[in-house]
């Protein structure tokens, strides 16, 4: 179990993580829907609700939901993704601006005073993002994009710190659960990648699917779940189903 913080656990709060296409959370917590909202409850978090557009629900700081509490809600317009910044207590959330030809900006959202916000545009080559994970080792957003774009964003200076150039548009990403320097990419034409970061002008290993369906999500698993040292093991899927990689091993599919 993570620490207690203002929020509950340091774990949970890094947890919820959430592609608002389909509002579906990546952990399974309760969902309650009621009239085209929808609020996932976690008896050590906050009630977020949502709704199209994105509308977060703020109820206060303690630890513990108070049977009626006083709910207000906060819009962010054109959001698509987002995740969160435990150690910042910030959203970063994945946008596009409202009119013809809206550029795509990452915003960060204070936990604390939600009015508090900042955007950082994107390159117009990077596209719309696909996916975005907050790393858990340090203060980097590592986002996949549609522009065939792999990038890591310092939350600090919110500068691009590095970007790959990728074969395809990207659809999903994920950090490495094991180490901070390994980075993962799955394309829309199947194809996975993993990238160290200490290597920034090409991919250490490239695989190819099982079929040529987009890797719409990947999950790197735990250290303790693997069976031999050194092996990192990552969860893929796409419309096909679930298929399972090691890197660094002699068997890697």
């Amino acid at each position: 179990m993570g620490s207690k913080g203002k929020y509950g656990t340091d774990k949970r709060m890094q947890e919820y993580s959430f592609q608002l296409g389909s509002l579906k959370p990546v952990w399974a917590y309760p969902i309650h829907r009621n009239k085209g909202m929808v609020s996932i409850r976690d008896p050590t978090f906050r009630q977020m609700s949502f709704s199209w557009g994105l509308h977060f629900s703020h109820l206060g700081r303690s630890k513990v939901l108070a049977p009626n509490p006083t709910r207000n809600e906060f819009q962010v317009d054109g959001a698509r993704f987002f995740d969160v910044d435990a150690c910042s207590e910030l959203l970063v959330i994945a946008r596009r601006l409202s009119g013809m030809g809206g550029k795509h900006v990452l915003t960060k959202m204070s936990l604390i005073a939600p009015d508090e916000r900042e955007d950082i545009q994107l390159p117009v080559s990077t596209k719309a993002v696909k996916d975005l994970h907050v790393s858990p080792h340090g203060r980097l957003a590592l986002f996949a994009s549609l522009g065939k774009k792999l990038s890591v964003l310092s939350m600090d200076s919110n500068n691009t710190i590095l970007t790959y150039d990728l074969p395809a548009a990207a659809w999903s990403c994920s950090w490495d659960s094991s180490g901070s320097q390994y980075i993962y990419a799955g394309l829309q034409n199947g194809m996975l990648l993993e990238f160290d970061m200490r290597q920034t002008d090409r991919p250490v290993e490239s695989m190819t699917g099982l079929t040529d369906n987009p890797i719409h999500t990947l999950q790197s698993l735990s250290p303790h779940g693997t069976i031999h040292s050194g092996i990192r093991t990552l969860l893929t899927a796409s419309s096909v189903g679930l298929c399972q990689w090691n890197f660094g091993g002699a068997e890697e599919r």
